[in-house]
C-alpha cells in the first residue's frame, strides 16, 4: 500500500511543473500567434510549463481604443520592459543538463505575463470579432 502511494505522489510531482499565468486587463487580449492559446480580456489564464519542448508566441491585441505600451516589469513578470507586444516563451534553447533548469521546469514556480496598456483614441482598429471567435 505505502508502494502504491509513493508511485501516485511520485506521477504527480513529475506531472507538475512551473507555470505561466497570464494577466488580461479589461481592455486587452493575449492570444497565440497560430491562435491556439486565447486569454480574453479580464481574464487570468495559465499555462503548464513542465517540458523542453514548450515554445509559444504571445501577443498582447487591446481593444479598439486602446494601445499596448510595454510588459509589465514587476518582479517574476516574463519580457520585463519589452515595448514590442509579442512575447517568445521557450524551454527549447535550455541545456536539459543544466540541474538549475530541471529543478525550476519541475517546480511549482510561478511566471507572470501582464501588459500594461492606456486609453488612446488615435490607436489604430483591430478586427475585434476575429479574436473573440465572432
Amino acid at each position: 500500500m505505502k508502494r502504491c502511494l509513493y508511485a501516485v505522489i511520485f506521477c504527480l510531482v513529475s506531472l507538475s511543473g512551473c507555470k505561466v499565468v497570464i494577466i488580461a486587463p479589461a481592455h486587452v487580449a493575449i492570444v497565440s500567434g497560430d491562435m491556439t492559446f486565447m486569454c480574453l480580456p479580464g481574464e487570468t489564464c495559465e499555462l503548464d510549463v513542465s517540458d523542453y519542448e514548450f515554445d509559444l508566441s504571445l501577443y498582447a491585441v487591446p481593444k479598439p481604443g486602446y494601445s499596448f505600451l510595454y510588459w509589465s516589469a514587476e518582479p517574476e513578470h516574463l519580457c520585463p520592459g519589452f515595448f514590442s507586444n509579442k512575447c517568445h516563451i521557450s524551454t527549447r534553447d535550455m541545456d536539459p543538463t543544466n540541474e538549475e533548469f530541471r529543478n525550476m521546469l519541475q517546480s511549482p514556480r510561478v511566471f507572470y505575463l501582464e501588459p500594461v496598456y492606456r486609453r488612446d483614441e488615435t490607436a489604430p482598429p483591430i478586427n475585434w470579432e476575429t479574436i473573440e471567435g465572432g
